[in-house]
């Protein structure tokens, strides 16, 4: 056998398990789920859309039967308390599950929440509460990178804060995570 038929025999053959490998690497969780109409948008920091994409999807929350339930690890971010709290006013029912390292700090915006009347729980039962999520009216979720601080949104940090909408399956998903953080949390007063 030649040379070359050597090494593009070699080469088929690498290819093909490459193709086998990546075909497998993407293979669904059993939680993997489509969700037709879903739509996205992201905002990224340090470009300062981060911020703006979360509030944004607080505000668009509306009615008395509506919910958003947060799951963070820092919260020192005054717009997302200031948009969490218009949103309690204006009837939606909101609730904080977070952690307690970093947010029984005095600079933590939880305690504005709490004086609100928002119900706030704190989970010390890992090492850390490191989720950053929104579960918004049960059909959409925001996650990602983004801490829900004031240092996260500023020019300092390479954050992402994503809005998945008319994603009711997505957002049983993270209601469901979200609910086994707020059983095993602590209320805080």
């Amino acid at each position: 056998m030649s040379i070359l038929k050597t090494r593009l025999n070699a080469l088929g053959l690498a290819l093909a398990l490459a193709a086998g490998l990546a075909a497998t690497s993407f293979n669904a969780s059993a939680d993997e789920v489509s969700e037709p109409g879903m739509t996205w948008d992201c905002g990224f920091s340090p470009e300062g859309t981060s911020l703006e994409t979360v509030t944004r999807a607080i505000e668009a929350v509306t009615g008395s039967n509506a919910t958003i339930l947060v799951a963070a690890y820092e919260f020192t971010s005054r717009p997302i308390a200031e948009a969490l709290i218009a949103a309690e006013k204006r009837g939606v029912t909101v609730a904080v599950v977070a952690d307690t390292t970093e947010n029984e700090k005095q600079y933590s915006k939880v305690h504005d929440l709490i004086a609100a009347g928002i119900p706030v729980r704190f989970d010390n039962t890992l090492a850390m509460l490191h989720s950053k999520y929104i579960v918004l009216n049960k059909t959409a979720v925001e996650t990602g990178s983004f801490n829900y601080t004031a240092t996260a949104a500023s020019n300092k940090h390479a954050e992402n804060a994503c809005v998945f909408r008319h994603a009711p399956k997505m957002a049983d998903r993270f209601v469901r995570d979200w609910k086994a953080l707020w059983n095993e949390a602590t209320p805080v007063r």
